[in-house]
C-alpha cells in the first residue's frame, strides 16, 4: 500500500499543496498544485486580509482537500 502525504503552504500570495509518496524512506512528490489567493493584498495598508482574497483562500484550501482525498493522502501540515 502507498504511503501518500500533503502538505499546504500558505504565503502572502499563493498556497501550494504537495502530495507525496514515501519510496524506500524518501519522500518523493507525486502531485502538485498551486493557486493564488494573494492574502497579502493591501494586508500592510490595511491589517487585514481582503474579503475577495479571503473566499479565494478558501476556495483553493477546499479544492486541496478534495485533491487530497482523490489520492487518499494523509494530511501532514
Amino acid at each position: 500500500m502507498k504511503e501518500l502525504y500533503a502538505s499546504v503552504d500558505i504565503g502572502t500570495n499563493t498556497a501550494k499543496l504537495l502530495i507525496a509518496e514515501r519510496r524506500e524512506g524518501v519522500l518523493e512528490a507525486v502531485f502538485q498544485r498551486a493557486e493564488a489567493p494573494r492574502v497579502g493584498r493591501n494586508l500592510a495598508a490595511t491589517g487585514m486580509i481582503a474579503p475577495e482574497s479571503f473566499q479565494a483562500l478558501a476556495e483553493a484550501l477546499l479544492s486541496f482537500s478534495a485533491d487530497i482525498a482523490s489520492h487518499g493522502a494523509v494530511l501532514v501540515g
